[in-house]
């Protein structure tokens, strides 16, 4: 059947079948019975007032809906109970907002999606004890008062606090005055606090972003589509585990029980800091086993039901095949043994190159690495592209443990 240019969707059987073979067409049939049936459902009164004075333009039957409806169901008969309940649905309006208003309503939705977002990250360890949450307040409050002197002198200072305000979690941006010289410094420090990170909707993973011009102007939402995420859209897909996928034995472990299970000793030199307060890197990161094994430190733990956690946690990497741990728990033994269980701190250093160790993390960190292949030593050694530029196999590219 030809389709009539001249005639409109409800007047041409061809027209209408048509319209309705693909979305566009759905959308014009449904907006015409939204607009007929909203000019039927008015008042009386005014339906023939405009009906008999329509202004200048051309009048309209107050039963074209039901003359509409006629003809799909006439023409086509699959689609009347779905147009009809399209058509009763309200037109949605938006309401007009002024610049300052989107705004306003632009961060408010952005705070309210960073709050989501980072519920999506939890840790799995034991809640700090409360000294540790003291502490670090300090710290943080530290860090302000560094900030204020610096920057702010003229700032008002925060009032000492005392009872459980001292195991409050401080913000470290709270009490800070606001930038005031310009919008662009406004918009800066906003970026910094809000749009400098985002997160991918995919994997979770916290993703670092460029600063451009337009950020100076506008919120950044935490929100980064899967394409533009590193480790989704990647030629070699990255594992990035979440909180529940952790298992059970390694769950709600404290700090001192993590060193306990952790079969070496961290040195990363004394602790310097700049004038703004950054940690200056003094020296490279260096390995030593340590002087104890690992069930004489779980043996010292003071908090007994800690102790048992972490020995359901050792007995769990010692037996997990996937796991690197149980390897560097008996190296870390047949050395002590070899020592006599006395070993010097020369003897217990390792050398620089341990760092390249397949699998050192899952001794390390056992609670974030419970399996080999989650670790960057692991990626490393396989990464078919390293492995072509130096002429290596996946069976030489890792170095041998030295026991």
């Amino acid at each position: 059947m030809p389709l009539d240019n001249q005639q409109c969707l409800f007047c041409s059987q061809a027209n209408l079948a048509k319209a309705c073979t693909t979305p566009h067409g759905m959308g014009s049939v449904t907006r015409s019975l939204k607009k007929f049936y909203a000019w039927r459902n008015q008042k009386e009164p005014e339906r023939e007032d405009r009906a008999e004075h329509p202004e200048g333009q051309r009048a309209v039957s107050v039963d074209v809906y039901d003359k509409a409806m006629e003809r799909i169901k006439l023409w086509v008969p699959a689609l009347e109970e779905i147009f009809a309940k399209q058509a009763a649905k309200p037109v949605a309006r938006r309401r007009y907002m002024s610049k300052e208003e989107r705004a306003a309503k632009l961060k408010e939705e952005a705070a309210t999606q960073w709050k989501e977002a980072k519920e999506k990250q939890q840790s799995t360890m034991a809640s700090p004890l409360q000294k540790r949450k003291r502490d670090y307040r300090a710290e943080v409050l530290d860090d302000q008062r560094r900030a204020k002197r610096r920057f702010f002198p003229e700032a008002p200072r925060r009032p000492r606090a005392a009872g459980a305000a001292l195991e409050e979690i401080v913000d470290n941006g709270e009490d800070l005055p606001p930038a005031s010289y310009s919008k662009e410094a406004q918009g800066f420090q906003d970026w910094c606090l809000r749009g400098a990170w985002g997160m991918c909707v995919e994997c979770q993973t916290l993703l670092t972003r460029n600063l451009h011009e337009i950020d100076l102007r506008q919120e950044l939402l935490p929100n980064v589509r899967k394409t533009a995420c590193r480790h989704c859209s990647g030629k070699r897909k990255h594992e990035v585990p979440k909180p529940e996928d952790v298992p059970r034995q390694l769950r709600g472990l404290s700090e001192e029980a993590v060193q306990a299970l952790r079969v070496f000793d961290i040195d990363v030199g004394p602790e310097v800091r700049a004038v703004g307060g950054y940690r200056k890197h003094v020296r490279m990161f260096r390995l030593s086993w340590s002087a104890q094994s690992v069930k004489e430190k779980i043996r010292k733990l003071q908090d007994r039901s800690m102790q048992k956690k972490t020995k359901r946690a050792l007995k769990y990497l010692r037996a997990e095949e996937a796991s690197s741990y149980g390897e560097y728990f008996d190296y870390h033994r047949k050395f002590l043994h070899k020592h006599n269980g006395n070993p010097t701190p020369v003897q217990r250093l390792r050398p620089l190159y341990i760092i390249e160790e397949v699998g050192l993390e899952c001794a390390l960190w056992p609670h974030l690495y419970w399996r080999t292949e989650m670790c960057e030593t692991w990626e490393r050694a396989t990464d078919e592209r390293r492995l072509t530029r130096q002429g290596l196999s996946k069976q030489s590219s890792g170095r041998r443990l030295e026991k």
